[in-house]
């Protein structure tokens, strides 16, 4: 509990420093004192976010049907279709990239792991770094999210850790039938069970792009023999002018490569990996070669790529424009962003198709055209050695959320430039840091 304790505390000091200058927060009613329970109630939202929160409209909008719409609702039954819906993991989620390689995989000796989380850039489920102690309990390094105090990806001097997303459905689903008559009423092993009701409130709530290698020559060569595409709405767009471009563009996520925005724009419109975009199936015996047949049979191939050209004239983009052009920061234009749709350094842009992310809230995707709003955000680097961990890594989206902070873009800045940190850890390390302070609370 001293790991919460402490953390409230630093709040709270901090809101008596007077130095709150974020115009975001200053002021503003909602922003107050905090206890340990707060935090505990912040990791409850994150825990189940993915699991109960999908359930919380359906719970407490739940009503009784009444007359006729009551036979009807209890003879027909639950709508299966609309439920699987709402709780299938939605096809834009992004995932993050995560190795560890143990003492005899490296050439030191010592245990490492590459952690390289990918989340939204803003708002509160973003990463932020800290560094941690509660004397001789607690000395852990590495990232988590706004508001909650364990560290959740990072390291100490022994183990070093990181995590992903998974997509699959933390629950199973039970369909109980109501007892006629009684819509408040279901059975369960043939006996009626009454439903209870609570009442609550609630407050205001590199890149080498592996699937560029895979689709973009076959994807060009196709252009090339359709180079008229019909849409969905009827209209009719020519694409004879994309066809080049992909032909000729070098299939990575860097900031100058000619059609990377071209690429990407068609990858997020185009039909899914485990969907149609392949003709070829994925054989187990072989994972690394399969699928790799672009279908160019399924008319949604060209039609992606339809869209697209489209989009890109419609916001006076050139065809042949490169990330550099296109891809931005949120803290400005003038920070231009490497990284794919679907490669290694995943990153969302936003464009006029909304991606949702599924979150406390639900996290929608948007934003002026091309600027990021998900990707990779602490990306860390760590070797376990005798003498202590080294440690290496970089917050993309930066460390503050404040405009007036000398922190708010420093290491967006570096992270365009494919740079990065060395994270001092050790108290050797510290002390030859001169520009390294502590605080510390009672």
């Amino acid at each position: 509990m001293a790991l919460y304790d402490g953390w409230a505390a630093g709040y709270n000091a901090y809101l008596r420093s007077g130095k709150l200058r974020d115009p975001t927060c200053k002021g503003k009613p909602w922003v107050k004192p905090i206890t340990r329970m707060d935090l505990h109630y912040r990791g409850e939202q994150l825990a189940t976010s993915p699991t109960s929160s999908l359930f919380i409209s359906g719970l407490v909008d739940a009503a009784p049907p009444t007359g006729g719409a009551s036979r009807a609702r209890v003879a027909g039954g639950a709508d299966l279709s609309a439920l699987t819906r709402q709780l299938d993991p939605p096809t834009g989620l992004s995932q993050s990239n995560g190795a560890s390689f143990g003492s005899r995989a490296t050439r030191s000796g010592g245990g490492m792991v590459l952690a390289n989380p990918h989340a939204p850039w803003r708002g509160t489920e973003r990463w932020w770094m800290v560094h941690l102690k509660v004397p001789g309990v607690y000395d852990v390094m590495g990232g988590t999210l706004s508001g909650y105090p364990p560290i959740g990806i990072g390291f100490n001097r022994h183990v070093a850790w990181t995590h992903t997303t998974s997509t699959a459905r933390r629950f199973v689903l039970f369909q109980l039938k109501l007892v006629p008559g009684d819509p408040t009423s279901y059975l369960v092993d043939g006996r009626p069970e009454k439903m209870r009701q609570q009442t609550v409130t609630a407050a205001g709530r590199t890149h080498t792009f592996y699937s560029a290698e895979l689709t973009a020559k076959p994807l060009a060569a196709a252009c090339a023999a359709s180079p008229q595409v019909t849409l969905d709405d009827g209209s009719t767009v020519d694409i004879r002018d994309a066809c080049p471009v992909l032909r000729d563009y070098r299939q990575t996520g860097t900031l100058d490569d000619p059609g990377a925005w071209l690429f990407n724009e068609w990858i997020r419109r185009a039909p899914p990996f485990t969907g149609a975009l392949f003709s070829d199936p994925f054989d187990p015996s072989r994972p690394l070669d399969t699928p790799r047949i672009l279908n160019t049979a399924n008319p949604a191939v060209l039609q992606a790529l339809g869209a697209a050209v489209k989009s890109l004239r419609d916001h006076g983009v050139p065809l042949n424009a490169t990330l550099r052009r296109t891809q931005h920061a949120p803290q400005s234009k003038d920070i231009p962003i490497h990284g794919c749709w679907q490669c290694f350094q995943r990153v969302d842009a936003a464009n006029e198709t909304p991606i949702s992310v599924p979150g406390p809230a639900g996290i929608l995707e948007h934003g002026p055209y091309g600027q990021v709003t998900n990707g990779p955000n602490m990306i860390l680097t760590i070797e376990l050695r005798k003498d202590g961990p080294r440690a290496e890594g970089i917050l993309a989206p930066s460390q503050a959320t404040d405009r007036t902070s000398p922190w708010y873009a420093n290491m967006t800045r570096l992270f365009s430039k494919k740079g990065w940190v060395r994270l001092r850890f050790t108290a050797g390390e510290l002390a030859r840091d001169r520009g390294a302070r502590e605080t510390g609370l009672p």
